[in-house]
């Protein structure tokens, strides 16, 4: 199954509204938001792109995201969204056992990553798109959707698209016309 990455989508519906073009491209079967959802409006969005692309949509909550308020949004949503309100998600998609974490509480992070129980862990927060091994774990980080922690790197919005059969991540860069070049230091 190939499972669409997204985090920090910090309210833009623009580059939102992207992904989920590249996920239905890609034809991912299911999106996992890795958090930084931020105000109920971007829940709405993706809730009405998953009806619209009939993709499953689950994640985690980060540290920018109003959780009464988007709790609340999310019990009025036709197409409920599954976020859990513990600070990881876990879940089982063809035999990979995989965790989903914003990434902002290194205590956790730590402990998925020498745990030796996950396959795959799908992290956010720092807005910069990665993909590695460690040994028996492959780390995802989709990057934003929004904007980047430093504009030294400049900004390129993307997406990840993880293979559950073949266990590989690939990084997307999508076609946005908010894309920026890095600020050089004079």
């Amino acid at each position: 199954m190939k499972i669409g990455v997204i985090s920090d989508t910090h309210d833009d519906h623009q580059n939102t509204t992207l992904a989920f073009d590249e996920f239905s491209r890609q034809k991912c079967e299911l999106v996992i938001h890795c958090g930084d959802w931020t105000l109920p409006s971007t829940l709405e969005l993706i809730s009405r792109l998953s009806l619209e692309y009939n993709l499953e949509v689950t994640g985690v909550f980060g540290n920018m995201d109003e959780i009464d308020d988007l709790v609340i949004s999310n019990s009025e949503l036709i197409r409920k969204i599954t976020i859990p309100q513990t600070s990881m998600l876990e879940l089982e998609v063809d035999g990979k056992i995989i965790a989903v974490v914003h990434g902002h509480e290194e205590k956790i992070m730590k402990e998925i990553i020498s745990g030796g129980k996950y396959n795959v862990l799908f992290t956010g927060h720092t807005h910069r798109p990665l993909t590695t091994k460690r040994e028996f774990l492959q780390i995802i980080n989709p990057g934003s959707v929004a904007f980047s922690e430093s504009k030294s790197l400049g900004f390129i919005p993307t997406v990840a698209i993880y293979d559950t059969k073949t266990n590989e991540a690939k990084i997307v860069k999508l076609k946005s016309n908010k894309i920026m070049l890095p600020v050089l230091d004079d």
